[in-house]
């Protein structure tokens, strides 16, 4: 499955936190995630 997403704001918007949720149990079921990001704290 890929999931792509892109936020042009600063601060995370309902998209991301939604998708943050989704990823966060796609981890906890020990399925691999790769994140492409130009975030300093990812």
């Amino acid at each position: 499955m890929k999931i792509g997403m892109v936020s042009k704001f600063g601060a995370p918007d309902g998209l991301c936190i939604r998708v943050g949720a989704v990823l966060k149990g796609l981890v906890d079921h020990g399925q691999e995630v790769h994140a492409l990001t130009q975030s300093q704290v990812v």
